[in-house]
């Protein structure tokens, strides 16, 4: 039999080869596996996110869907059935396309209403893209109008503080005037109606070298920091200068005080403390916190001072202002004024840190010259004082040190221009 023949006798539909219903139950049972691979109504929705395919690509696969949704509704492409075949054929391909359509009628529907949602939900996805990508960006500028706010907030906190410093320091000056011009008006109603004599003259012109003090407490309050930053710094003393006390808690000496940070410190430990310095805008805010503190050159006061009377003396920021022979005078007073075990302490800018020897030591225009470490050390030692120990203090933040690896090289750049920027000497009474 050759092929014709045998097509032809397929598509007899009296063919007794031919089983119609074992045929169509056959196709009722594939649709009904089919119906049983969907998943439920009630299933979970499919995951959000993932790699979602592009909006081109969701448009062919639609495209392709809406091709093959109406399932059953036309006759497939006969385009290898041909002659007397194909007319045979044709009414037979009608008659089982009627039977299937009743078969697919409900899947067409099905496949035409998910298709419908699915286009729905297309367009609703690629507006909610769309109102997604134009909510990003106006969070995107949300968030530099922030940080714009921010860093404004930054620079009004940076002002006001500038102010109150600025204003304190008006205040301060303000107050040291009228106190001047009430000792003018003072010693000119005494003389009424006599001239000023020589004594009063004098007394006028010691008020010349202070009238730059308020200035100068504003320089500090400026570039050495705030009044925490300088007790938490100066802390570090508290143990040693408790030691030096004694069991008998002989009093310390704070020589050039200044803001009276350290006896702040000392008077809550409960030690026995004053200061003395020859700023009187400085004098008069430790006075205001209720310290004990005179306004008088150092030495003058030292003078005063008994034989072996002192648990301690301190002298912070103090010997790189003095000449080289005040420096062994104020030596040589602390080792005569302590007790036996009595400590001295002299905190300085460290010449070792390049950046504070080369430039920063010079942002006061007072300081005279740097001290080197190792000749500090080896003064103390050599005008009588033991025990003495030298402590680097106050070196850079580590986010500004270069990182080092195994670098020797970023190691030492980092001790020389980010290493400690003050030190101190420690010495103690034999």
């Amino acid at each position: 039999m050759d092929q014709s023949s045998a097509e032809e006798k397929m598509l007899d539909v009296k063919n007794p080869e031919i089983d119609v219903d074992a045929l169509m139950q056959r196709i009722q049972e594939k649709v009904q596996q089919r119906k049983a691979s969907l998943p439920p109504d009630d299933a979970a929705p499919f995951p959000i996110g993932g790699n979602a395919p592009s909006n081109a690509a969701m448009e062919q696969m639609l495209s392709r869907a809406a091709e093959v949704a109406a399932v059953g509704a036309d006759i497939p492409a006969m385009s290898r059935t041909r002659g007397a075949a194909r007319m045979l054929a044709l009414p037979i391909a009608k008659a089982f396309l009627r039977i299937a359509q009743l078969i697919t009628r409900d899947q067409r529907t099905f496949n035409l209403a998910v298709l419908e949602a699915l286009r729905w939900l297309h367009e609703r996805s690629t507006e909610a893209h769309s109102q997604l990508a134009a909510g990003r960006s106006e969070i995107a500028s949300l968030r530099e109008e922030q940080k714009q706010m921010d860093a404004l907030q930054e620079q009004l906190r940076t002002a006001q503080a500038d102010a109150a410093a600025r204003l304190a320091e008006l205040r301060t000056t303000t107050s040291l005037q009228e106190r001047r011009l009430a000792m003018f008006l003072e010693e000119a109603r005494r003389r009424l109606p006599e001239p000023l004599d020589r004594d009063q003259l004098e007394q006028f012109v010691a008020e010349a070298p202070h009238l730059d003090d308020a200035r100068y407490l504003g320089f500090e309050d400026a570039f050495r920091g705030t009044r925490e930053e300088i007790k938490k710094r100066v802390s570090i003393y508290l143990p040693r200068l408790k030691e030096g006390t004694g069991p008998d808690r002989r009093p310390i000496l704070d020589v050039g005080c200044g803001r009276g940070e350290l006896l702040e410190l000392l008077r809550d430990e409960g030690l026995p403390a004053s200061g003395v310095d020859s700023n009187r805008a400085a004098i008069d805010q430790c006075r205001a916190r209720g310290l004990d503190a005179s306004m008088e050159d150092a030495f003058e006061a030292l003078s005063r001072v008994p034989d072996g009377s002192l648990g301690g003396l301190t002298a912070i920021h103090v010997v790189e202002h003095l000449p080289l022979a005040l420096a062994f005078k104020l030596l040589d007073e602390a080792l005569r004024v302590l007790r036996p075990g009595g400590v001295a302490i002299f905190e300085t800018p460290n010449p070792q840190n390049l950046l504070v020897g080369a430039c920063n030591f010079y942002l006061d225009p007072t300081h005279r010259n740097p001290i080197h470490p190792q000749t500090l050390h080896y003064l103390v030692e050599a005008r009588g004082m033991v025990g003495v120990e030298t402590l680097p203090l106050h070196p850079y933040s580590p986010e500004k040190r270069v990182p080092e690896g195994d670098s020797p090289m970023a190691r030492i750049f980092n001790e020389y221009f980010y290493g400690p920027q003050d030190y101190a000497v420690v010495g103690r009474r034999p």
